[in-house]
């Protein structure tokens, strides 16, 4: 009986001890990851502010007046932009015609909302799960998947247009506050949000060879895009 009670005893202070290394991990993870993030709003620029979530997310917003050229509506439920999938694709595939690059298409005809640039894997995607008009854009996801160095490039220049064709002039600030060019682990979290206006940009970034993501997401409010509560024809 002795030896056994020993034997829990023994049991017991190796789980304790086994406890107390993961949460000193932990603690040294969560250290660095707010170690990281200091050092990057030390850095801001003076026209960006930052909040963080309660898991210390962080959100960026410009604090100065920024160039919008798609309007945003919304209700109780969702928002949307003022513009359509096929204006933003035609558009995007503009300035990829005149840079030479091969337009994004269609992936598969059953779901029209998913493009490629190679014809296999999905480039460019439109998310309508709430929406009222499903040609609307409610959002965006951009696979930022780089396998080799061709496409990388191809893909550095999609984050550089469509940031372009959303909120002009305000590239550089999103893409250097983002972290978008950086590699995986100079960047101070996982997920990060930047508001431009009215517009969110959510970098997502994936973990082993799952592939980072660019979210383009409107940001309804009646100061920047009046008091509409409900579709209003696109531009």
């Amino acid at each position: 009986m002795k030896k056994v009670w020993l034997l829990i005893i023994g049991a017991a202070l190796v789980a304790a001890s086994l406890s107390a290394c993961a949460g000193s991990d932990e603690d040294r993870s969560s250290s660095s990851v707010s170690d990281g993030l200091q050092h990057l709003e030390s850095n801001l620029n003076e026209n960006v502010k930052v909040s963080r979530s309660a898991l210390g997310v962080p959100t960026y917003e410009v604090t100065t007046p920024v160039e919008i050229r798609y309007g945003t509506g919304g209700n109780q439920y969702v928002e949307w932009f003022q513009t359509t999938n096929e204006r933003v694709i035609s558009d995007l595939n503009q300035r990829l015609k005149e840079k030479g690059y091969a337009e994004l298409k269609i992936l598969n005809e059953k779901n029209p909302g998913i493009y490629s640039y190679d014809g296999s894997t999905w480039t460019l995607s439109f998310n309508n799960t709430r929406g009222i008009d499903e040609t609307l854009v409610y959002e965006m996801e951009l696979n930022l998947a780089v396998p080799d160095s061709e496409t990388a490039k191809i893909k550095g220049f999609y984050v550089a247009a469509l940031i372009d064709m959303f909120n002009p002039g305000q590239r550089d600030l999103i893409t250097e506050t983002l972290g978008i060019y950086q590699n995986k682990s100079e960047r101070a979290s996982k997920t990060m949000h930047m508001v431009c206006g009215n517009t969110k940009y959510t970098l997502k970034t994936g973990e082993g060879d799952t592939a980072d993501r660019l979210i383009i997401a409107p940001v309804y409010t009646e100061k920047t895009s009046g008091d509409s509560a409900k579709p209003a024809q696109p531009e």
